[in-house]
C-alpha cells in the first residue's frame, strides 16, 4: 500500500479512547491480589508480545472491584503495557469464563469507536513495525521504561479505506492461519514425543520387556557448578574456548546445542583462575534466578567453561547415555527442590540426589535415538515456523510503506 492510500492520523483524531486503570486510593494492595476472586486482575505476566497468556492469573474480590472506578475490560479492546516492558498488545476477545476483567496501572485500554476503523485492523498496525518505532522513541525512564497516556493519544496510525482494511486482513488471516497451523503441529510434536517417552518407560523396546532401575542422578553422571570470576577479570569476544552464561541458552539457536556464546576465553587464561573445562555433550541447566525454574536445558556443542550461575552434569559414559540423560532431565521439576527464597537456588546436592529411571545402557541408546529424531523434526517444523512468522511480519509492514 503507498501513501497515498491512506490517510495519516492521530490516535486522539481517530474517535479511539485511551482508558487509564483506577490509581486511586482503592487500588488494590498486594495482600488484595488474591489466586482467586471474582475479577481478573491482569498483571504484566499476562500480556506478551503475542497476545494475552492467563496461565497465571490474579483476581481481586467482587467487593473490591465495584470500588473500582475505570480500567474494565471490554469485549474487543485492546490492552497495551505502558510500564516496565513498554508496548506489548492484546486484544481481548470476551470467550474467557470470567466475570469481569481488569488491568491495572501498568496498562491502559485503547478502545475503538470509530465505525470506518475494524478493530482487528487496528490491532494489528498497532501491532506493526510503523506504531512500535513510535513507542521506542516516546518511552522514557531510566530504572523502568515507561509512556504516558498523552504520548499514546498523540501515536500516528495510517488508516485506509474500509476495502483496504479488509484487504488486508483477508491476506493476514492466511498467513495467521499457516502460523497458527505450524504452531499447533510443533506443540502436538512435543506432546506425542513425551508420550512416546512416557510409553518407552513403562513397555518394550523391540518387543523386549525393558528392566529399569532407579538410580541417583550422581550415579550416572558427574554433577557440577561452573567457574566464579572475578569483577576484574577481561572476557574475551573471540578466543578459544566459549564461556557460557545464563542468557546464553536464550540466544536463537541455542534451544537444545549450545552453538554460540557472547564470550569466550583462552586456554591460558582458563588455568590462571583454576576454570573449569566441561565436555563436549555435557548438559547445563540455569543454577540460580527465575531461569532455574523454567524448563531450560543445553548440550555443550564443544569443550567449554561455564559460569557458577549454572550447573553441568557430564554423564558416566559406562553407565548412561548423554542423550538419555538430556531427555530425562526435560521431564524433570525441579521448583520442587528449589531454595524457597527470594531469588529461586537450585542445590548442587539436591539435584545429585534425585532418583530417575534408567535401562540398560544398549536400551538407553535405543530411545535416545528415537527422542532425538523427534527432536530433528521439531527443530525443522519450528524453522519453518519462524519463517512463517518473519514472511508475516515482512507483508504487514510492507503494507504500511
Amino acid at each position: 500500500m503507498t501513501n497515498q492510500t491512506y490517510s495519516l492520523k492521530s490516535l486522539s483524531d481517530l474517535d479511539i479512547k485511551i482508558i487509564d486503570g483506577d490509581r486511586g486510593a482503592e487500588y488494590p494492595k498486594s495482600n488484595e491480589i488474591l489466586k482467586n476472586g471474582y475479577c481478573v486482575f491482569l498483571n504484566a505476566k499476562n500480556i506478551s508480545s503475542e497476545g494475552f497468556v492467563f496461565s497465571d492469573i490474579k483476581f481481586i474480590t467482587f467487593e473490591k472491584h465495584t470500588k473500582l472506578l475505570k480500567g474494565i475490560v471490554k469485549n474487543n479492546d485492546i490492552v497495551l503495557t505502558t510500564r516496565g516492558t513498554v508496548g506489548n498488545l492484546a486484544l481481548f476477545v470476551d470467550k474467557l469464563s470470567y466475570d469481569a476483567v481488569r488491568i491495572n496501572s501498568s496498562m491502559v485500554i485503547i478502545r475503538n469507536e470509530n465505525p470506518n476503523i475494524i478493530t482487528d485492523f487496528l490491532y494489528k498496525v498497532l501491532n506493526s513495525d510503523f506504531v512500535k518505532n513510535q513507542i521506542k522513541k516516546i518511552s522514557y525512564g531510566s530504572a523502568q521504561n515507561q509512556i504516558t497516556v498523552k504520548d499514546i493519544k498523540n501515536i500516528m496510525l495510517p488508516i485506509p479505506t474500509l476495502d483496504k482494511q479488509k484487504e488486508f486482513l483477508e491476506l493476514i488471516y492466511l498467513w495467521d492461519n499457516a502460523v497458527n497451523q505450524y504452531k499447533k503441529l510443533i506443540e502436538y510434536l512435543n506432546k506425542y514425543k513425551r508420550m512416546t517417552l512416557q510409553h518407552l518407560t513403562e513397555s518394550n523396546v523391540d518387543n523386549n520387556k525393558i528392566i529399569f532401575k532407579q538410580k541417583l542422578l550422581e550415579e550416572v553422571c558427574i554433577v557440577n557448578i561452573g567457574t566464579k570470576f572475578e569483577g576484574n577479570f577481561k572476557y574475551k569476544v573471540k578466543a578459544e574456548i566459549p564461556f557460557i552464561k545464563i542468557n546464553d541458552l536464550n540466544i536463537p539457536g541455542n534451544e537444545k546445542y549450545i552453538i554460540k556464546t557472547k564470550l569466550s576465553l583462552n586456554r591460558k587464561d582458563i588455568k590462571k583462575i583454576n576454570g573449569k573445562l566441561f565436555y563436549k555433550n555435557s548438559i547445563i541447566l540455569p543454577k540460580v534466578g527465575a531461569s532455574a525454574l523454567l524448563n531450560k536445558r543445553g548440550i555443550l556443542s564443544r569443550e567449554s567453561v561455564i559460569d557458577n550461575n549454572l550447573l553441568c552434569l557430564t554423564a558416566n559414559e559406562k553407565e548412561c547415555n548423554s542423550e538419555y540423560l538430556y531427555q530425562i532431565l526435560l521431564t524433570l521439576d525441579l521448583s520442587k527442590i528449589s531454595q524457597e527464597s527470594a531469588i529461586p537456588l537450585i542445590n548442587k546436592r539436591e539435584l545429585s540426589n534425585i532418583r530417575i529411571f534408567i535401562p540398560e545402557l544398549d536400551v538407553q541408546n535405543k530411545i535416545a535415538n528415537i527422542l532425538k529424531k523427534y527432536d530433528e523434526l521439531i527443530e525443522n517444523k519450528i524453522k519453518i515456523y519462524k519463517l512463517l512468522i518473519k514472511q508475516r511480519l515482512l507483508i504487514s509492514n510492507k503494507f504500511f510503506l
